[in-house]
């Protein structure tokens, strides 16, 4: 193919409007991305009035302070009227405060996620002790987390609470479970394990190999619906497979083990192997 000859002053000419249009897209960018992030403070904003969650409110007027009293922002009364909102909401929120621990109690229980009777303010639990909710009276943040680790952390609106731990108790508790597939699925990682370290059929290994074997070869894996699953499987006693019956062994390594769930589950599960039936 003949090669188009123009001179290198035209050339340079071309480069130089390209570095030109490229400056003048970057800028239209970084404009572009501050105009979406603008956008979502305000409705962020409206929707947390919408919902009544105060603490929200007072951490995105701290947070997003810049935004909501912009110079730039063409209607000055915007300005008069977020000083308002601001002294309106730091009012409720030093109300809610108040009254936190009874407006929890009965906020909590009338959406169908009653606190377990041992809860103590500021420290929470649910479904059992499953969950724990732990309130920051400092910063008046919420911090739920379960037996594999935190959750969420957030401003403590009690309606925020109950959305969250409506949500994570969704996800955890409302999945399809067949105990018959999840021993076999157990089964198959364990001996993957064994078979690899060169082991025989029977010892125990780490609970903790499994987890991790699980989470490399499975998107979207989470220990805490593994863990509630195991936990499901030794209530229902569907614990034979193959000839050969799972067994669990404790741990005193709060960090190596598991704390299963159910009444019937004492201490921390650190092995697993399978004995002959």
């Amino acid at each position: 193919m003949e090669k188009i000859r123009i001179s290198d002053q035209l050339r340079a000419l071309l480069i130089e409007e390209i570095h030109k249009v490229e400056e003048k897209a970057k800028i239209i960018e970084r404009e572009a991305d501050e105009a979406v992030r603008t956008l979502k403070a305000w409705k962020d904003l409206n929707r947390y009035i919408e919902l009544g969650w105060p603490f929200h409110i007072v951490e995105m007027l701290s947070r997003e302070g810049k935004i909501f009293k912009n110079e730039n922002v063409p209607n000055h009364a915007i300005g008069t009227a977020i000083d308002e909102i601001s002294t309106v909401v730091r009012e409720n929120a030093i109300n809610i405060q108040k009254r936190f621990p009874w407006v929890m109690e009965a906020d909590c229980k009338k959406a169908g996620i009653p606190i377990d009777p041992t809860s103590r303010h500021p420290r929470y639990s649910f479904v059992d002790d499953f969950f724990q909710l732990e309130i920051d009276e400092h910063r008046w943040k919420a911090r739920l987390s379960d037996n594999e680790g935190k959750l969420a952390e957030f401003p403590a609106d009690i309606g925020a609470i109950i959305s969250i731990v409506q949500r994570e108790k969704e996800r955890i508790f409302k999945r399809q479970y067949n105990p018959k597939k999840f021993l076999e699925k157990l089964r198959k990682q364990y001996l993957a394990i064994v078979n690899k370290q060169s082991r025989k059929d029977g010892d125990f290994i780490p609970i903790r190999q499994i987890t991790n074997r699980l989470g490399k070869n499975i998107k979207g894996f989470r220990t805490d619906e593994f863990l509630l699953d195991l936990s499901r499987l030794l209530e229902y006693g569907e614990n034979v497979i193959d000839g050969h019956k799972l067994d669990l062994q404790q741990t005193k390594d709060t960090e190596q083990g598991m704390l299963l769930h159910g009444a019937g589950v004492r201490g921390y599960i650190g092995f697993i192997g399978f004995k002959e039936a």
